[in-house]
């Protein structure tokens, strides 16, 4: 085997053990200790974002404690390491989150709306409309959501109408 290729399985099988070891102390700590759990849960999402090797692995974590009801404070590091991670697949757990009714998840949707933000993606604008108008203590945090995921994706800009002394009349030959 070449050495290139050697030192990049190396490299793999490295960065595969340290997402392991991450998704482990988050699992374990992340209900006990904040610090503990935020640390792993955005170390999970900052591997994700980069694609590193064993990513998908720390993917599937996060989307399953996002949605952990016994554990909330698991919940709200994944669901923060989620809209870190910027994976649009996360996009449709985060939305059921903030349109659940269930007041056990309330806690989790001011993080659930900001991830949204993170991750920018428009499906998410109408959900974040509605929920505004159901929760206005968040309103802050929505539109600031908002915000972000127009300047992620900007619309594309409508001609402008010309004014009628601009528009030039169109003859015919002159003769």
């Amino acid at each position: 085997m070449p050495k290139n290729s050697e030192n990049k399985t190396l490299r793999e099988h490295e960065e595969t053990r340290m997402i392991a070891d991450l998704s482990e102390t988050f699992l374990r700590f992340g209900a006990v200790s904040e610090f503990a759990g935020d640390a792993a849960a955005y170390g999970l999402g900052f591997a994700v974002r980069s694609g590193s090797a064993g990513s998908e692995a720390a993917f599937e974590t996060l989307m399953i404690s996002a949605q952990d009801r016994r554990n909330l404070g698991r919940s709200r590091c994944a669901i923060a390491a989620l809209g870190i991670a910027g994976d649009r697949r996360a996009v449709d757990v985060l939305i059921q989150i903030i349109t659940d009714s269930d007041d056990v998840l309330y806690s989790s949707c001011g993080t659930a709306v900001r991830a949204l933000g993170l991750i920018g993606d428009r499906r998410a604008l109408k959900p974040l409309k509605e929920f505004s108008r159901r929760k206005e203590d968040v309103l802050g945090y929505v539109e600031d959501a908002i915000a972000a995921i127009k300047e992620a994706n900007p619309m594309p800009a409508r001609p402008r109408a010309r004014p009628a002394a601009e528009k030039t009349e169109i003859t015919g030959p002159k003769g």
